[in-house]
């Protein structure tokens, strides 16, 4: 008998659950947000110096986080751009060259190609 009384009990949480609309969860979840969010503010509003000290970290974080991609994509912009001795400028290439991507350059300028032609030709100048 015990066991039959703790079956139904697990099937009426599992209806119970079921029954929970999207927009009940999704009350929950904004209830939940709303208790945070004003746990945060007293907190800042009883530690002033301490929540300024803490937003300062995460401001030199977020900075570091902006000036490592910065220079990530000065990098990978570094490595799509080919100098060219004829006209004395860098040109910007759609992609990175490749292995056979130089071979291949290197075989159209030793047959009389400039670098920008055999790049062109290629189809790779951005």
């Amino acid at each position: 008998m015990e066991e039959n009384k703790v079956i139904n009990e697990v099937v009426e949480t599992v209806e119970t659950e079921q029954k929970t609309s999207w927009i009940e969860k999704g009350k929950n979840v904004g209830g939940k947000v709303l208790t945070w969010s004003k746990d945060k503010i007293n907190y800042i509003k009883e530690n002033p110096t301490e929540a300024i000290s803490k937003v300062g970290a995460a401001f030199a974080v977020g900075v570091g986080i902006l000036y490592t991609a910065k220079v990530a994509k000065n990098v990978n912009d570094l490595e799509k751009t080919v100098y060219s001795d004829d006209i004395g400028e860098g040109v910007v290439l759609k992609k990175k060259l490749n292995n056979d991507n130089k071979v291949e350059l290197d075989y159209r300028m030793k047959t009389g190609q400039t670098k920008i032609e055999a790049l062109k030709d290629m189809d790779l100048i951005k």
